[in-house]
């Protein structure tokens, strides 16, 4: 049934777009890839997440956006919201954006979305993934309203969301995990996320940025009697702060992101949790640096180290099955046409008391404007 739905969806989206274009008429765009990856295990082919988007503009000062992804999740492909919102454009350098959305948090989220054709490498810096598939370590998408000011040299995003969810319901023995959500229609809890952002431009090529976020990770899961906390309640208070960096010249870029995580655990939990709360706070650093050369028009020779750390009885981090971890790779881009590219990367993954892993992707990725 599912495999009807989404062909009905994809025909009468094809029958749509064939339609002479009016005034009045949505238009959308499509990107996705398909990749061969080699590790240890096995030899594979895969479908990339494959997404329908829609840019509208519904007047001369206020426009919509739509991502609607189809995604392989435990061998079955589910379909995501990644982004929805309307933006209303006050004057050439103020807007306001209301809905769902990711911008806030340091260069690659403001720069990159989930497929881009100006993104070198095949994937994001780990830790920068999205939370409910991924497991990401602190929310990519943001459910609320956004204030950003942008000009030639300066821009500022303020923003307040509902908090980030998970469900500890499914907790009962040390290998059970849980994943941290984004609450797009219901957030328990009484407090919002509150991020910022400011940068500035240093002439042409050099880009400062600081950012900052408070964030509440709340109970979503029902039973009191099985959840760390009772419905609602906060599971951990989290602080980040961060710096990143860009410098872009013709031939040659580098950009960089560095974060710290404060996370605090509630005290007040379940007895007979699985886990026992921090008596005091802990912390987490996380940063990535990629650097890469133009070697001609069509190639680009990129790599990049990313990093997590933190200290083991991180009751945050154990929850979600997350441990340090340290990536490198290195990546050729061939730009084919303008609108598809092709990506060979080569990744090692070192991942806290395991061994190492390498892995070889070979992408085909394309965005049809």
């Amino acid at each position: 049934m599912k495999h009807f739905h989404y062909l009905t969806a994809i025909t009468c989206l094809t029958l749509f777009m064939s339609f002479p274009k009016t005034s009045s008429a949505v238009e959308f765009s499509l990107y996705g890839d398909v990749q061969y990856q080699s590790t240890d295990l096995e030899d594979t082919f895969l479908l990339g997440p494959f997404h329908i988007l829609a840019d509208q503009e519904i007047s001369d000062t206020t426009s919509i956006a739509m991502d609607l992804a189809f995604e392989d999740h435990e061998h079955a492909f589910e379909t995501h919201l990644e982004r929805f919102y309307l933006k209303k454009s006050f004057t050439d350098h103020i807007n306001f954006t209301a809905g769902r959305f990711q911008k806030t948090l340091g260069f690659w989220r403001h720069n990159f979305h989930h497929g881009s054709l100006s993104q070198d490498t095949i994937t994001r810096p780990f830790f920068l993934e999205s939370e409910e598939i991924e497991e990401g370590i602190f929310p990519a998408h943001l459910i609320g309203l956004l204030f950003g000011y942008e000009s030639q040299k300066t821009t500022l995003q303020l923003a307040a969301s509902n908090s980030s969810g998970m469900d500890t319901e499914t907790i009962s023995a040390a290998d059970d995990i849980t994943v941290m959500e984004s609450l797009n229609t219901s957030d328990p809890s009484s407090g919002k996320t509150l991020v910022t952002r400011i940068t500035h431009r240093f002439g042409q090529p050099l880009e400062l940025g600081l950012f900052a976020m408070l964030n509440d990770v709340v109970e979503i899961g029902e039973d009191p009697d099985s959840t760390m906390v009772e419905h609602g309640e906060t599971l951990f208070e989290q602080q980040v702060i961060g710096v990143d960096a860009s410098y872009f010249v013709k031939r040659f870029y580098f950009f960089s992101e560095f974060y710290q995580l404060n996370i605090k655990d509630n005290q007040d939990s379940n007895p007979a949790f699985i886990y026992t709360p921090n008596s005091e706070p802990y912390k987490a650093i996380a940063y990535y640096l990629q650097i890469g050369f133009r070697l001609t028009n069509k190639f680009t020779l990129a790599a990049r180290h990313e990093s997590l750390d933190f200290d083991s009885g991180s009751t945050f981090f154990d929850i979600q099955g997350i441990v340090p971890e340290k990536r490198n790779l290195v990546t050729l881009n061939y730009r084919i046409e303008e609108s598809n590219v092709l990506r060979f990367e080569a990744r090692q993954e070192n991942r806290d008391n395991q061994d190492s892993e390498m892995i070889y992707g070979l992408q085909w990725f394309f965005y049809l404007l």
